[in-house]
């Protein structure tokens, strides 16, 4: 286990300070944390927002198959038809304005355990005497993330075009 020296550490905060983006992100916790931990493995600064979340697909994609994502090409199809599952259930949520949706909710979108699996909905804190779990995405920004690369792909099976 790698620890991060107090100069890799300067080292990001000075990237950060010099990038009024960046250091705005920095104001939200859990962004925070993904981006020192791909700076801490990789080295990597994210140029945007997009950027830490499409590497945190990565990762996911990287836990589910044992072997190195740097790209979605390099996702194998099972993993990427996994994700992109996710990515039209965030799309009608969005559509739908929901940010929170019960089990019921996920299993009349035939969401596979698989999916749920790779860790990108977690399930909410709900209260003692609520029967009903609920579920969300690991955050707001993933589920627009999702919601995008679905549409991104559907667009490119329709037009027969490849957007990124």
């Amino acid at each position: 286990r790698k620890v991060l020296l107090p100069e890799r550490a300067e080292a990001l905060l000075r990237i950060l300070d010099a990038d009024g983006a960046l250091a705005g992100m920095m104001a939200t916790p859990f962004i925070a944390k993904e981006i020192c931990q791909q700076h801490h493995r990789q080295e990597l600064v994210p140029r945007c927002i997009s950027d830490v979340f499409e590497r945190m697909i990565m990762q996911v994609a990287e836990r589910r198959t044992h072997e190195l994502c740097d790209s979605w090409d390099e996702i194998p199809p099972v993993v990427r038809q996994l994700i992109l599952e996710l990515g039209a259930f965030a799309h009608k949520m969005l559509e739908n304005r929901r940010l929170v949706f019960s089990h019921a909710q996920i299993q009349s979108h035939s969401i596979s355990k698989e999916a749920i699996s790779l860790g990108l909905l977690v399930a909410c804190d709900t209260s003692p005497t609520d029967t009903s779990k609920q579920w969300r995405f690991s955050h707001l920004t993933m589920q627009e993330n999702l919601a995008a690369k679905y549409q991104a792909h559907r667009k490119e099976m329709t037009d027969g075009r490849l957007i990124r």
